[in-house]
């Protein structure tokens, strides 16, 4: 506030009063001017003794009328110098002697400010009073009450003005500077709820604000203040509020332009009253000026906001935030000072978001930027994990070995050792799991992963098809751990050893054991399957269908209680007894009525009765079952049970009759008939499931090509989106074989976009695939049936193995096809067509590589052995005739092409048309 007063001072100087004017002799003026110098000098005491000795000479009416300039003046310069006492008696004089003087407002604020500093608070609080009654002077009264408060230590005192000042709102600058203050002092006070409020107050006011930047550093610190105190939505507020650096320059810039213009129309001649608003303009400007070249040598403080917002985020528990943060820090300052904590904390986030891929893509950056880096050990660590975490064994594998390596005494190396274990495990090298197991318990013998790594050495080597040694392992284990956390898991492997040494007795005698040891553990059911799988195997189908069911009790997962339902009906059925397979499968449809497997219950129900002989009861059951699920596409088995429905209904029932006078036995009518009830409650999933199983029962009753017709009708009636899955392959591949490759395209699409769990799913594929190969898209024919194979494989894996072929051999990766065409060449189950276009392909391999004999071999295998299949046989006869004319064997080419135009099998091949061309170029029709 001392500043104030002098700033007061020197606008009243050029108001003020010459020596010249108080008819001072010449060495007075003298005086006047050192005094003026010392006071500009801040000499205040020399000051304030040549104001008294100019005052002093002053005897006359007229000249003392205007001595108030330098009588206050006196007593700024008493007041700077701490002397309150004679600054009291200064601005006492003035008000006696100028009552009505413009100024006397603001000599009574002085007056006040000394009497405070001088601990009168009694007639300070008295001026301040009468100055405070004065809007025009209110806010500077209560701002320098504030002040002399905190000069003189009371800061309670100070808040009270302060708080007094704002309110009840903001509307003046000097209320602005004010909240600042008083936010400031909050903070100092840790009370960062009452600065928030206090900075919400200034919220869509920042024109009142005369220094942002202190505003924008309040803001910050109140973040950090809360963030301190871990109430982290608070600090995030605070930080949001927080403006650029960009924007405060700008915003400066833009205060000093309107500064400036308000200058320029200030300005007035000297000794005008209008110099004093001049002055103060220019001191202003001068101020803001000064204030942003400070600011603009400051560096930018974004960087370090942004890793407090970030940070915040993190630990509020909002991680992808927090990764946005990060990422925004990364990529806008790349070279900033915080970008090693930055890039830490980006992929510590991007890892417990369980982003594999992109917390990997960060560890190699940070390893490969920040090698030695305070966090390089863990980084390292972290890479393996994610990997481990998206099931990337090789890149787990790969970030483990170079993580021990480089950092062969990191703080991770014993959890790095074990994981690398795992890693190789995850990864089917058995065999290196087991060193990597080993390894570790060699250097850890009583490391914290003990145990598992003793039970996991085991288990690879049962992966390992090594059953005796890892039976020797298990037995290991569970000596030095009998009632480890793994014991009833090693313990089931056991057995599972010996039911590879097909050591069946010694499993039923020791199941027993195992479920009186471990009675309610959650393995139970697999347990008990593999009891039943040894009875089987014993061929002791009761026993075995005894054991199964149990399992199925016990089942805690769907694949061991589908395992052990469906392994149940088999035996049953194995003994012939159809009235316990229904049963079993009604028992499963009352006891889990909701569970995805009911449908497939109610086909064996269904299928039971028919063999009991109870056909008409079997339909019923079949419609009445289908009541629930028709309109539902996501229940493929469905399909199934029309299926079994249309197949009841090839023939007539025993007690049909049929004399012969008996109207003959329609077998799509009766069908028509029993699903009559289904169809007025059925949706477009369901209409076109009524016809699906039209479409099943035409080949059976010998009406074959009247199915084509089903499937183009179903496509143009029905969208694709309200069809299942079952009937969406029916449909694409109907589409396909009429030549439509567009429309099939987007109705595989849709199989494979909306049903991804179907077990349909593989037509997608294979339906995309075949596409893309009659496109000429080898490439991507070969991606899509790669995908059929190995990862979504289902009902037309023949399909896609042979597509997967054809494909390879179009890449001309001959050594590839070869070897998928002998397989399925000599797949049994695939025995037919597959097996003579697969031989056929073996001779185009040998062709298209110039081995001319050896195609000849495959060719004539084909029209030997498989006439059946007219489209194979016919090209195998125009290849093998060319074949044997690369050999200049000609005439054995020709005798081949007139062999092939004499089978009258082969009279509408389009192969016929190219046989007699050849035989016309060679002179031989």
């Amino acid at each position: 506030m001392t500043v104030l007063l002098r700033l007061l001072i020197v606008l009243w100087l050029p108001l003020g009063i010459g020596v010249a004017q108080v008819a001072a002799p010449n060495d007075l003026e003298g005086a006047y001017n050192a005094a003026m110098r010392a006071f500009g000098e801040a000499k205040w005491n020399e000051a304030a003794a040549g104001l008294e000795k100019v005052i002093g000479a002053v005897t006359d009416a007229e000249g003392m009328t205007k001595l108030a300039p330098l009588i206050y003046t006196q007593g700024a310069a008493y007041f700077n110098a701490g002397n309150y006492a004679k600054a009291i008696d200064a601005f006492r004089v003035y008000l006696g002697r100028y009552p009505q003087a413009e100024r006397v407002a603001e000599v009574r604020m002085a007056a006040a400010r000394a009497m405070l500093m001088n601990k009168d608070e009694a007639g300070a609080a008295s001026l301040f009073a009468q100055i405070e009654g004065d809007p025009a002077l209110r806010d500077d009264a209560l701002l320098a009450r504030a002040e002399c408060h905190r000069l003189l230590g009371q800061p309670e005192r100070q808040l009270e003005w302060l708080e007094k000042l704002i309110a009840p709102r903001i509307q003046t600058r000097a209320q602005a500077g004010g909240a600042l203050f008083l936010a400031e002092l909050y903070l100092e006070r840790k009370a960062p709820g009452k600065a928030l409020a206090v900075l919400d107050a200034l919220n869509g006011k920042t024109g009142l604000v005369e220094n942002v930047i202190t505003l924008n550093g309040l803001m910050v610190r109140l973040g950090d203040e809360f963030a301190g105190k871990k109430s982290y939505p608070e600090a995030l507020s605070a930080y949001r509020r927080v403006r650029s650096r960009g924007e405060l320059i700008s915003f400066q810039k833009d205060r000093i332009a309107t500064m400036e213009r308000r200058q320029q129309a200030a300005a007035a001649p000297p000794g005008t009253g209008q110099a004093a608003v001049t002055g103060a303009l220019e001191t202003d400007l001068a101020s803001a000026r000064k204030l942003l070249a400070d600011f603009e040598k400051v560096p930018d403080y974004w960087p370090a906001l942004l890793f407090r917002m970030g940070s915040a985020y993190y630990e509020a528990g909002l991680k992808w935030e927090a990764l946005v943060v990060f990422d925004r820090l990364l990529t806008d300052f790349p070279e900033g000072v915080d970008g090693e904590p930055a890039l830490y904390a980006s992929l510590v986030c991007a890892s417990e978001l369980f982003l594999g891929a992109r917390t990997q893509r960060l560890c190699e950056t940070y390893l490969r930027k920040y090698p030695g880096g305070a966090n390089a050990e863990t980084v390292g660590y972290l890479g393996g994990v994610s990997a481990l975490q998206a099931n990337d064994a090789a890149g787990a594998e790969a970030r483990f070995r170079e993580t021990l390596e480089r950092q062969p005494k990191s703080k991770f190396r014993e959890e790095i050792r074990f994981l690398l274990g795992n890693a190789l495990f995850l990864k089917g090298s058995f065999a290196e799991a087991r060193e990597q197991y080993r390894i570790y318990l060699r250097e850890y013998a009583k490391g914290n992963f003990r145990e598992e790594v003793v039970y996991r050495e085991a288990l690879a080597a049962i992966y390992a098809g090594k059953y005796e040694e890892a039976l020797a392992a298990f037995a290991i284990y569970l000596k030095e751990f009998p009632d480890g956390a793994f014991a009833a898991d090693a313990e089931y492997r056991r057995l599972l050893c010996l039911y590879a040494g097909s050591s069946y007795n010694e499993i039923v005698s020791e199941v027993g054991l195992w479920e009186k040891r471990f009675p309610n553990n959650p393995i139970l059911g697999e347990v008990l399957s593999l009891l039943g799988d040894a009875h089987a195997e014993l061929n002791r189908p009761v026993q075995a269908a005894m054991a199964y069911g149990r399992a199925l009790r016990a089942a805690t997962s769907d694949e061991v209680l589908n395992y052990a339902l469906l392994q149940a009906g088999a035996q049953w059925r194995k003994q012939g007894n159809w009235a316990e397979v229904s049963r079993l499968f009604e028992n499963f449809v009352r006891e889990r009525p909701g569970h995805p497997t009911v449908v497939t219950a109610m086909y064996w129900i269904g299928r039971a009765k028919a063999r009991e002989g109870k056909v008409g009861e079997a339909k019923a059951f079949l419609v009445q079952s289908l009541q629930p699920y028709l309109n539902d596409p996501r229940r493929e088995q469905v399909e199934q049970l029309l299926q079994q429905l249309a197949q009841l209904c090839v023939r007539p029932e025993a007690s049909a009759g049929g004399g012969s006078g008996a109207v003959p036995y329609d077998a799509l009518e009766a069908l028509r008939g029993e699903l009559e009830p289904l169809r007025g409650a059925a949706n477009a999933t369901g209409k076109a499931r009524l016809l699906y199983a039209e479409a099943e029962l035409l080949p059976l009753i010998k009406r074959a090509d009247e199915v084509v017709k089903v499937w183009k009708e179903i496509g143009i009636q029905f969208a694709p989106e309200d069809l299942s899955a079952p009937i969406l392959a029916g449909v694409g591949d109907s589409l396909l074989a009429g030549g439509d490759r567009e429309a099939a395209g987007k109705v595989y699409g849709i199989l494979r976009d909306k049903h991804p769990r179907s077990a349909h799913l593989d037509s997608s594929y294979v339906g995309l695939g075949e596409i893309a190969l009659q496109e000429g898209d080898a490439a991507r024919a070969l991606r899509l049936f790669e995908t059929a194979v190995n990862e979504v494989p289902g009902a037309k894996l023949r399909e896609a193995m042979i597509g997967q072929s054809r494909a390879q051999f179009e890449l001309a990766r001959y050594e590839e096809a070869k070897k998928g065409f002998q397989t399925i060449a000599a797949y049994r189950e695939w025995r037919g067509e597959a097996t003579a276009l697969a031989i056929f392909y073996l001779g185009e391999i040998e062709f298209k590589q110039r081995r001319y004999p050896e195609s000849v071999a495959h060719y004539q295998r084909v029209f030997v052995a498989y006439q059946k299949y007219p489209v194979w046989t016919a090209r195998a006869y125009v290849r093998c005739a060319e074949a044997f004319d690369h050999l200049n064997r000609r005439q054995d080419a020709i005798n081949h092409l007139r062999e092939l135009l004499r089978n009258q099998k082969l009279r509408e091949a389009p192969e016929r048309a190219k046989a007699e061309k050849l035989l016309a170029e060679w002179n031989a029709l």
